[in-house]
């Protein structure tokens, strides 16, 4: 029983080490696609490596002239030769040709090493998911059920699926001891082809920063610590200063507002005239016309103190609903004769109370315009308060973002092209399987294609997905791995992109 164990752990041991080879290849295939896209990248990446271009540029040019010494001169006449029967039309297209190829050169050369490191990887990772498919078909079902026949049958393919020297003897242990011995070249293997395709060192990415760090960094040093009362007095007035008056003006205020629209309160900002200015206009009105009225009508003198207030209830009245009746006989009287109503002062009275009677009236008008606002006032409240909330959501979610997972949006939208690519190969693989008969050779490259694929994708996955998803996630990739119906599985996927395709556009 001990054997069959040794050979469970063996395949898992070897299977932990193939993963963990293959998977970070699509993250270095990502790398080489994304700098070999676009021109500013890929000059980025020559600048990254002009160093360590630039050395072995250098070693090679001195090993390759070392046994070029001795035909030197006879290089020279012959290449003189011909330059001497070129003609000048000639030499001209010659130098403009070889200007071309001199300042191209370099930037072909780099990316024809950024394709080439594209299809190195590609086949490095083609070769590790054939392997990958040839372990998992060579795993028995039921390990606890070999003899020892079946246990040394069991290590002999896994030999020859990696590539082992295969045992003679009928010992499982000693076929297992010959097995583990040759592991470790193996892995080293694994490790070796994963470094050549990996991308560049962190100190050959960022040398550039570093060296500016070095340039600039202690006189920026020295310059924000002899400059520190400025630059604290900036931050309290200006950085410190904006923050709280955003958050008095643009959030507390307006949200004050709504709540006090929301309680009907008079005191809210959202009007166009004071509470109090149409009914004092109004009263000076009324007094008005009932002091002109009383002093100047004829059939209004000698009134009782009863008649004279019922006659002023009467006046106030009409002066409330517009009606200014006995002003307006008084005012036809004075026009007939306005030299004697302008000396005697009646004219113009009656003119200024007639323009009071047109300010009433605006401040009438403008009353329901203001009553038009407050029927309104929640929505412009709402509509003002808010982009400040917005911004405040977003300020929130991205510190939440970057608390759970080290970042603000930095990488998010590279994860969601991997997950993509992810979920369409597993679709596209799924599909040539189906298509696949079972003896064919590709059988192997596809079945190890599709698990790196699914693991890529529960990982990608678990970065993108919300916590509150992550077990139905996990689920549904079990769901791709357990079944063995293709159909079952290609519904699997059409129900991923339902569900989280949301999470990844």
């Amino acid at each position: 029983m001990s054997v069959q164990y040794a050979i469970v752990l063996l395949y898992q041991i070897t299977l932990n080490k193939l993963l963990k080879s293959t998977i970070p290849l699509n993250n270095e295939l990502f790398y080489w696609e994304l700098t070999s896209s676009t021109s500013w990248r890929t000059a980025l990446y020559a600048l990254q490596t002009f160093p360590s271009r630039l050395t072995r540029l250098f070693s090679t040019v001195v090993e390759d002239l070392r046994p070029r010494a001795t035909s030197t001169m006879e290089w020279r006449f012959t290449k003189f030769v011909g330059l001497s029967t070129a003609t000048p039309g000639s030499l001209s297209k010659m130098g403009i040709s070889y200007t071309k190829i001199i300042l191209g050169s370099p930037f072909m050369s780099i990316l024809h090493e950024l394709h080439c490191q594209v299809q190195d990887t590609q086949q490095v990772h083609r070769e590790n998911a054939i392997e990958l498919g040839k372990l998992l078909k060579s795993l028995p079902k039921d390990v606890t059920l070999l003899d020892d026949e079946g246990c040394v049958e069991t290590i002999n393919k896994f030999n020859e699926v990696l590539g082992f020297l295969q045992g003679d003897g009928t010992d499982p242990v000693e076929t297992l001891l010959q097995t583990l011995e040759q592991l470790p070249q193996l892995f080293d293997s694994w490790r070796l082809k994963l470094s050549h395709v990996q991308r560049p060192s962190l100190l050959t990415r960022y040398w550039p920063t570093i060296l500016l760090s070095l340039l600039y960094g202690p006189s920026t040093i020295i310059s924000i610590v002899s400059n520190r009362d400025a630059i604290v007095e900036f931050f309290t007035h200006s950085v410190w200063g904006t923050i709280t008056g955003f958050y008095s003006n643009w959030i507390l205020k307006p949200t004050m507002n709504i709540l006090q629209t929301i309680r009907h309160d008079d005191n809210s900002e959202i009007s166009i005239m004071s509470q109090r200015s149409l009914s004092s206009d109004l009263d000076s009105l009324k007094r008005m016309v009932i002091e002109y009225t009383v002093e100047n009508s004829s059939e209004y003198k000698n009134l009782s103190n009863e008649e004279l207030s019922n006659l002023t209830e009467h006046l106030d009245k009409m002066v409330s609903t517009g009606d200014l009746t006995p002003l307006m006989k008084n005012y036809e009287s004075d026009i007939k004769h306005p030299l004697k109503s302008t000396i005697s002062g009646t004219l113009p009275r009656a003119l200024l109370i007639q323009l009071q009677k047109t300010k009433v009236d605006g401040a009438v008008a403008m009353s329901g315009i203001d009553k038009l606002l407050k029927s309104q006032e929640l929505v412009f409240g709402i509509v003002a308060a808010s982009p400040s909330l917005l911004v405040l959501v977003y300020t929130f979610d991205a510190l939440k973002s970057y608390i759970k997972r080290g970042y603000v949006m930095r990488n998010v939208a590279q994860k969601k092209v991997q997950i993509s690519r992810v979920l369409n190969n597993v679709e596209r693989l799924l599909i040539q399987l189906q298509e696949l008969d079972q003896q064919s050779e590709l059988l192997d490259e596809i079945n190890g294609s599709l698990v790196l694929e699914l693991v890529s994708l529960r990982q990608l996955g678990m970065l993108l997905v919300p916590s509150y998803k992550q077990k139905e996630w996990i689920r549904d990739i079990n769901d791709l791995i357990d079944t063995d119906k293709l159909k079952t599985r290609l519904y699997t996927v059409t129900r991923i992109y339902h569900v989280y395709g949301t999470f990844f556009q």
